[in-house]
């Protein structure tokens, strides 16, 4: 059993120097009384360094919000009568992410987690919570709202632009989408990245056969599994709606 957070198709956004809010996850995923916590702060489009670590913080029911430290060390987490009800860690990993361990010594506490992001910039983050290391790995699928294709198109023209595509999670994300696979009316898969592996970037060349009085358009990427992750899936087709622009709707 693993939770992929935030809930929905949203990375949390935390600004410069800036704590998020609390969230929440449920202790019931734990294994042999330990909790796995696997954290990704994004890389940004064509960034290549690892963004910084953020500061994790900790809170067991309405206990203290505690900011837990680096492996070997080992933070104690109170309860509400401040009574250590577990004891965690963290510790960096390649490609951008962060794991902290739980081990609990009771069970029974609402736990919530809040990130501190130390950087100078505004960063996007997920994270996956489970009972082991292999669970609290999965990927996240990111794609853009819409790909705008030129200006000036002419009915029968073909063309292509590129939709970028990343992986903000911490698993390998693999994109099935055949060559000339229709993926939208008008609209077909030309070529796609394959497989991304965490915390990465690529991009699918999807091409445009543009119908009779249309001057623009825009493709409106979906896929079939957005929170691919949350339900143990690692692979996702695209898919997406199509909309075009009359030449009698442009001024």
């Amino acid at each position: 059993m693993r939770q992929v957070l935030p809930d929905g198709a949203t990375p949390q956004f935390i600004g410069a120097r800036s704590t998020s809010h609390a969230v929440s996850f449920d202790e019931s995923v734990a294994a042999a009384r330990t909790i796995v916590v696997r954290i990704v702060a994004a890389r940004e489009p064509g960034e290549r360094a690892d963004p910084p670590q953020p500061g994790v913080v900790l809170q067991a029911g309405s206990g203290t919000p505690t900011e837990v430290g680096a492996f070997p060390l080992a933070t104690p987490i109170p309860d509400g009568s401040g009574f250590p009800v577990g004891s965690a860690s963290t510790r960096p990993e390649a490609n951008g992410m962060q794991l902290v361990v739980i081990n609990l010594e009771q069970t029974g506490a609402t736990w919530g987690l809040q990130l501190r992001n130390d950087d100078d910039r505004r960063r996007r983050f997920t994270w996956t919570v489970a009972g082991t290391d292999e669970d609290a790995r999965a990927p996240w699928i990111d794609l853009p709202r819409e790909l705008r294709f030129s200006s000036h198109l002419a009915p029968g023209m073909t063309v292509e632009e590129d939709l970028p595509v990343a992986n903000l999670g911490s698993a390998p994300l693999t994109i099935e989408d055949p060559p000339d696979r229709l993926v939208g009316q008008w609209f077909s898969v030309v070529a796609t990245p394959g497989v991304l592996g965490p915390n990465s970037e690529g991009s699918i060349r999807i091409r445009h056969r543009v119908p009779q009085d249309t001057i623009t358009a825009r493709y409106e990427p979906e896929c079939d599994d957005t929170l691919a992750a949350a339900r143990g899936r690692g692979t996702v087709a695209l898919r997406g709606g199509a909309m075009q622009f009359p030449l009698k709707n442009v001024p």
